[in-house]
């Protein structure tokens, strides 16, 4: 299938409702608003919608949500470098990430399945820690 904006996945994967719990087990702090911008993507068949996550915390808010990695190897990945390139496809690619689990995940036991999702998705703050940390071991290096 392949729809008018090039999109050659299936729209309508993952049923949004039904797999809640599994979602925002995957996405972890604001699932809700995520939930609801996928379903809304969905709906509309869009590609491109507007974050404001994705405009002011550019590839930061991508190591946060850990998927900046995942992003690189998307058709749309050119864009993703600029903050408006980032803002515009942040959501659809954050969706397709979430959508890529739960379809990976879908055999899996229920509760191994949480657990699974928890671990590999969320949110996170190592990259910021270990990016502020490289100045001071390379200060402290220096001094020796």
């Amino acid at each position: 299938m392949c729809d008018t904006s090039g999109n050659t996945r299936n729209p309508k994967t993952i049923d949004w409702v039904a797999q809640a719990d599994d979602a925002a087990a995957f996405i972890g702090p604001n699932a809700e608003y995520y939930i609801t911008q996928f379903q809304r993507i969905d709906e509309k068949e869009l590609r491109k919608t507007w974050s404001w996550a994705g405009f002011f915390g550019g590839i930061w808010w991508s190591m946060y949500r850990k998927i900046f990695l995942y992003s690189l190897g998307t058709e749309v990945s050119p864009s993703f470098v600029t903050p408006f390139g980032l803002a515009v496809y942040a959501n659809w690619i954050y969706k397709q990430r979430v959508e890529d689990e739960l379809v990976a995940t879908a055999e899996f036991d229920p509760v191994a399945r949480r657990e699974h999702l928890k671990r590999r998705g969320g949110a996170t703050i190592r990259p910021f820690i270990l990016i502020i940390s490289i100045p001071f071991v390379v200060f402290s290096l220096s001094l020796s």
